[in-house]
């Protein structure tokens, strides 16, 4: 069994979690606390066991991407724009460092989310206009995110007529990420602040959606067949809307 762990963010956490999951073989990951309930979730049925880092024991491997360990190999971590080509790129070379003979991911739709947690969410799935994702951004990947802004584009889409699903509401959220990722499946259209609420809505099921990501200069391209845009701001994303026939 090999052992990880890190402090980071929850979105660096669920793409690591992916990887293990694609790669095969029994692991235990090691994150923060309040993550454990939510990860092990997802988790939940897999090859992978989630634990408290701060109780890690010392044989775990830091997988935080920005720690040099593949340095040696020739990748880099420079905050590449484009996330998940430079992700693939990391996860294939460290997957052959973990002796895997062939590539995780052969493409970036093998990146998306097909697990069956998600389908079996304990939410009801439900067709309507617009899932809004507004979770503010945690490590400075769309500077220009307003929170607010975000929230009145939302009024604005019901105005217009919409069904219009809010993911976070007064700070909180009533929704697990598996939940998040089932709600997702009914929605037409998807406007996400990029952090790790959106990551399960990335899923098999859901890639010919129309997709609004708050997100620049960085950008996600799973190779999804929708119309995905891509916004600085909540004006960009309005401007995507009306081109997008929504508004």
């Amino acid at each position: 069994m090999s052992a990880w762990s890190s402090s980071s963010n929850i979105g660096d956490c669920l793409t690591h979690l992916h990887f293990l999951m694609k790669l095969g073989g029994e692991h235990s990951m090691w994150v923060k606390p309040e993550y454990i309930g939510q990860i092990s979730e997802i988790a939940h049925g897999s090859n992978v066991t989630i634990h408290n880092v701060w109780e890690r024991p010392e044989n775990t491997t830091d997988f935080w991407r920005a720690n040099g360990m593949l340095e040696h190999k020739g990748v880099y971590y420079r905050n590449d724009n484009d996330i998940c080509g430079w992700l693939m790129d990391w996860f294939n070379h460290l997957g052959r460092h973990c002796g895997h003979p062939c590539p995780v991911y052969p493409d970036r739709q093998s990146m998306l989310w097909d697990s069956e947690v998600i389908l079996n969410a304990n939410v009801r799935e439900v067709e309507y206009d617009v899932l809004i994702i507004n979770s503010p951004p945690t490590s400075g990947q769309c500077p220009e995110y307003d929170h607010g802004e975000l929230y009145e584009l939302g009024l604005q889409l019901r105005q217009n007529g919409l069904y219009v699903v809010f993911a976070q509401w007064e700070g909180s959220t009533p929704y697990t990420l598996c939940e998040l990722g089932k709600l997702s499946l009914g929605a037409k259209l998807i406007i996400e602040s990029a952090n790790g609420p959106c990551f399960l809505t990335h899923s098999v099921w859901n890639t010919a959606k129309d997709r609004i990501t708050l997100l620049s200069p960085m950008y996600l391209d799973y190779g999804e067949s929708g119309r995905h845009r891509h916004a600085a701001n909540v004006a960009e994303a309005t401007e995507h809307c009306q081109t997008l026939g929504y508004l």
